[in-house]
């Protein structure tokens, strides 16, 4: 299947912002380290200063599968759950690069 790409949302309460940031933020550094992890980040949407957004990508499914179980993932879940206002959120996509042109191609993997 190849590479997986993750995206989530999720809006706090105005006050736990701080809070949530900062959870979101040793999230996000712990699961780099996590085999199979290619990128992860988390960002305060610009123009919704109360959410979060979320972007990760997983080389495959095998590598995601293990990191929603590592016993930190769940934790976080339920962290971020207490400190919002909405549920999180998560969306997927299996990007497959044999539909790409070859142009396309070149690029995507100098941005590698």
């Amino acid at each position: 299947m190849g590479m997986i790409v993750v995206s989530g949302k999720v809006t706090v309460l105005s006050g736990n912002i701080d809070e949530a940031l900062k959870v979101s933020q040793e999230h996000v550094v712990r699961s780099r380290s996590e085999a199979g992890c290619t990128s992860h980040g988390v960002s305060v949407n610009a123009e919704a200063a109360t959410q979060l957004v979320f972007f990760e990508q997983w080389e495959n499914l095998a590598s995601l599968k293990s990191h929603f179980v590592v016993p930190e993932s769940p934790t976080f879940a339920t962290a971020i759950s207490k400190l919002a206002s909405t549920p999180q959120r998560l969306q997927f996509s299996y990007p497959r690069k044999s539909s790409l042109t070859p142009r396309e191609q070149e690029m995507s993997q100098h941005a590698e």
